[in-house]
């Protein structure tokens, strides 16, 4: 059988699917912020999906909030979470002024906001949740508009009886449309049946020099960053650490 669906709206298979990275993630985010925060223990993360890493950082005597648009995502969250703080919230809406010390936002999903007006709001936002010395971690990949190239992973996980192949295919984006098309294949293989869903949708593209002229017009202003390749030349992972300007 196969199915076209919202990859965010299966929950349970996308939680399955970035497991095995969590420890990594939480490892980068809380190097960060002992280097660059202010030893505050409320952590905010916009666009929470499953809510993995909030499970993590509480287990790690953190106070969490997340905030997701998407119910599915959020229902499972809480499932999986009761202890934490979920809320059902947009990146252009949410914005609670100076309670948070640290707030992270990784795997490129800031760039789902297709509009710089869009991204501003949220950055706007974010820095007024934040407390003073309280820092933003952004991750994003970085397009190389001169070298174009699209990009294909692939990776397999399991647990039990359940197993997941998926490739996901990234087609270059161009600077004048700033579209980069993701799409999604998942092979689903259970005990007794077996599915293909297929899940496409775009996201913002950023080269260096677009990120930071967006980051100098918001409230924050770029404090560290790591940038390295990913895999081909036309695409760079970034991890950007902000804190707002009067800071």
């Amino acid at each position: 059988m196969s199915l076209e669906t919202a990859l965010y709206d299966e929950p349970a298979w996308y939680d399955l699917l970035h497991a095995g990275g969590t420890k990594d993630e939480a490892a980068l985010v809380l190097d960060l912020f002992r280097l660059h925060g202010n030893g505050g223990k409320d952590i905010l993360e916009p666009a929470c999906g499953t809510g993995r890493l909030l499970a993590f950082f509480r287990k790690k005597g953190f106070r969490v909030t997340g905030y997701d648009i998407n119910p599915k995502a959020l229902s499972f969250a809480r499932k999986k979470n009761r202890r934490a703080r979920l809320i059902r919230k947009g990146m252009t809406d949410f914005c609670e002024p100076s309670s948070f010390d640290l707030a992270f936002n990784l795997l490129g999903t800031f760039r789902h906001l297709l509009h710089d007006q869009d991204a501003l709001r949220h950055l706007t936002l974010t820095a007024r949740s934040l407390r003073k010395g309280g820092i933003y971690i952004v991750q994003l990949d970085l397009a190389d508009y001169e070298h174009p190239e699209d990009d294909e992973e692939t990776w397999t996980v399991r647990a039990g009886a359940r197993r997941i192949e998926h490739v996901m295919m990234s087609l270059a984006p161009e600077r004048r449309t700033r579209r980069e098309r993701i799409i999604h294949f998942l092979t689903l293989k259970g005990e007794k049946k077996e599915c293909l869903l297929h899940s496409r949708y775009d996201l913002r593209s950023y080269d260096l020099a677009q990120w930071e002229w967006l980051v100098w017009r918001s409230p924050l202003r770029l404090v560290a960053a790591l940038i390295h390749p990913r895999q081909g030349p036309g695409v760079r992972d970034g991890v950007f650490v902000l804190r707002r300007a009067r800071d």
